[in-house]
């Protein structure tokens, strides 16, 4: 029975929650509602939860508060805002603290929805410690010559989201902050975002400022890099092999599905990148099962959520000739590997040969881009 706690500090609210998810009581779900965020850390004392939905605003201790402490005492805790109050301003700090944000009122169905992905992917996800490893993190390690470029370029009088957008794709840590705010409910009730230069023309350059700002001061607040000493290199080549999989995925992908593929290609070594921060290195199945459920605790795109996941499950071609999306993001990592183009230390799927690209419909796409590296490298 997994037990959610709900945390809001108006009565009627709580009691709208209540008869909303009443259909989820005892149906694996065991739910509590309690009316502020001391009141939330007495319940948590007694006994731990695997969700908190809070609202933001409150007096006393108030929701950021809560998630603060939250994170810091039961990291493996899924943290949610649910608020009718947030301003933009307050989006850095949302993005540190909680996993997801959800605006009132919220459609019943959403909330059970994000709910039950979190849990469904959590249970997927079998190693407890990974779990908690990945619910703790409020942000992946940068590599600092790409956080540097980004932090010129919106310092820069000529800055464009378009430009924004090219600086971003070098930092895959960013990159995911911003696709998680531009798929909260705040910025997308009823649409998703998988292009970068989308989501900072729907954000706007001032909130991607105060996100790079905000994650430079936590840096600089939590003492040494994240990565530890000496892993600078090793981020540059994760971040490396992430940018070229996802140009090679779009290549590869159907029209329909280019900036799902450029997504799900850039943010693949996500989970890869968890762990180095978090500590022991892990690679194939693991760190693909890590990432996923850190970008569905995110409120990433359920596509490209699976992409991620199934990084280490064989390729196959689809009869029409066609790679789905899971395919093409499988292949261009495969293929990104076996070019030494940037790593991620792992390739547990044999790299395709001629006769399997022919079949699949891409041969010519990977030769033309093998011949674009081959000229790059000469």
């Amino acid at each position: 029975m997994n037990r959610i706690l709900f945390v809001d500090d108006e009565p009627h609210l709580l009691a709208g929650l209540r008869r909303m998810l009443q259909i989820r009581q005892g149906v694996g779900w065991a739910m509590s509602f309690v009316d502020g965020g001391t009141a939330a850390l007495e319940a948590m004392q007694v006994e731990p939860f695997d969700v908190v939905v809070s609202d933001f605003r409150m007096p006393g201790i108030d929701g950021a508060q809560l998630l603060a402490e939250v994170q810091v005492r039961y990291p493996q805790t899924v943290r949610l805002i649910l608020s009718g109050y947030t301003e933009q301003r307050d989006l850095a700090t949302l993005a540190s603290l909680a996993h997801q944000f959800l605006t009132k009122p919220c459609d019943p169905g959403e909330l059970k929805r994000t709910v039950e992905l979190t849990l469904t992917l959590g249970r997927q996800c079998g190693d407890e410690h990974v779990r908690a490893e990945m619910s703790g993190i409020s942000t992946l390690p940068s590599s600092p010559s790409a956080l540097q470029h980004l932090v010129a370029v919106l310092g820069s009088a000529s800055c464009d989201p378009k430009l924004v957008a090219k600086a971003l794709q070098r930092d895959v840590a960013l990159s995911a902050k911003v696709l998680q705010l531009v798929n909260s409910s705040f910025f997308a009730p009823s649409r998703r975002t998988t292009s970068l230069e989308e989501a900072v023309l729907r954000l706007g350059v001032q909130t991607i400022r105060s996100l790079v700002l905000a994650v430079l001061a936590s840096r600089a607040s939590t003492g040494p890099d994240p990565a530890g000493p000496g892993r600078p290199d090793e981020l540059q080549r994760l971040n490396d092999h992430a940018l070229e999989t996802a140009r090679l995925a779009r290549r590869l992908a159907q029209p329909a599905e280019r900036d799902d593929a450029g997504c799900a290609g850039l943010l693949h070594v996500c989970g890869q990148l968890a762990l180095v921060a978090g500590g022991p290195d892990a690679f194939g199945e693991t760190a693909a099962h890590a990432g996923a459920y850190l970008l569905t605790l995110w409120g990433l795109p359920a596509e490209v959520v699976e992409a991620v996941a199934c990084l280490s499950d064989p390729v196959e071609a689809r009869p029409d000739r066609h790679l789905d999306l899971v395919s093409v993001v499988q292949v261009a990592h495969v293929l990104v590997e076996s070019e030494h183009i940037g790593s991620c230390g792992w390739s547990g799927v044999p790299v395709p040969d001629r006769a399997w690209l022919e079949a699949a419909g891409v041969f010519d796409e990977v030769s033309a881009w093998k011949a674009e590296q081959r000229a790059r490298v000469s």
